[in-house]
């Protein structure tokens, strides 16, 4: 991926700060911890991103179709997409690096931050 790596431009992620986080979680009693470790590989390339991942083997050519390990804004590329289209408009639900956190005052609320966090993914399927 060296090669590719040099073609592909840097995308920023906005991480939120202490003070950000101190205030989102200020009166939350109840929290859920989604670690999505390398979820970044199930994000589609687009079809004209696939030739910059090519790679060959000892009998022919292959290309990723994913956002795959070793691409330098993959990290940065699947926290930006978690952040607007999964976690932006929920309260009490924060997007850090590849976790996302979900908070409430108490379980009631926790469940229907939880619930419509998981909604809002099963529509972005």
């Amino acid at each position: 991926m060296r090669e590719a790596n040099g073609a592909i431009p840097c995308v920023n992620s906005i991480t939120p700060t202490i003070d950000k986080l101190i205030q989102e979680l200020n009166g939350a009693q109840v929290f859920s911890h989604l670690d999505m470790n390398h979820g970044y590989q199930q994000l589609e390339l687009d079809e004209n991103s696939r030739d910059i991942t090519t790679f060959s083997m000892h009998i022919r050519f292959y290309q990723y179709k994913r956002l795959n390990y070793g691409t330098k804004s993959a990290g940065d590329i699947f926290q930006n997409k978690i952040k607007e289209e999964l976690t932006q408009h929920i309260p009490g639900v924060i997007n850090i690096s590849d976790d996302i956190l979900v908070t409430g005052k108490d379980q009631p609320e926790h469940d229907q931050r939880l619930e419509a966090l998981f909604e809002t993914a099963q529509e972005k399927k």
